[in-house]
């Protein structure tokens, strides 16, 4: 009795796995960029970064950046950024500018990242930029809606799941070592 049921089980199983590839096989005309596709395509944003000058103001310095997304996706802008000099350990922030609040596929915009004096001095050997951006998804949303200036910022903290809170900066470019400073 038992040898039975358990052929019953593998021979049903049999015809269900049968009636999957034979689906799949009718279907396999159907590409990626198809309408019907379920499967994902690829999301990594790129980007790309371009030195293009230094402005020398009062007190600071303003270095100039030219910005592309160069991926398949939206991305947001985040007004910081960082520098790394070659040799050292330590990189340090920096604040940006940028004109654009979001940068679509292929879309670009020139950023100002902008050192004090003491920063720009410490820039005595070759070094190179990276731009902090997020993905544009529910995510990000929720907290420029959250802590904007209408938002309600704290007072619904709590509602939030962890999960959901802050912006991840997993979108970054960075620019090639450069050598000249000032």
């Amino acid at each position: 009795m038992a040898r039975t049921l358990l052929g019953t089980r593998i021979a049903s199983s049999q015809r269900r796995w049968r009636k999957e590839t034979r689906w799949k096989s009718s279907h396999s005309s159907l590409t990626s960029s198809s309408r019907c596709s379920t499967t994902p395509r690829s999301s990594k944003p790129q980007l790309s970064v371009t030195y293009l000058a230094t402005i020398n103001g009062n007190g600071h310095w303003r270095l100039k950046f030219g910005v592309t997304n160069i991926g398949n996706r939206t991305i947001v802008t985040y007004q910081s950024g960082f520098i790394e000099v070659l040799g050292h350990s330590n990189k340090f922030h920096v604040g940006a500018t940028a004109p654009i609040a979001r940068l679509a596929p292929g879309q670009g915009q020139v950023i100002e990242a902008v050192l004090s004096e003491e920063k720009m001095a410490s820039l005595d050997r070759p070094w190179r930029y990276t731009c902090l951006y997020a993905n544009d998804n529910f995510r990000t949303r929720l907290n420029k809606w959250q802590w904007s200036t209408n938002g309600p910022g704290a007072r619904i903290n709590w509602l939030i799941p962890r999960r959901l809170k802050g912006v991840p900066l997993k979108v970054t470019g960075t620019s090639d070592w450069i050598s000249e400073s000032k």
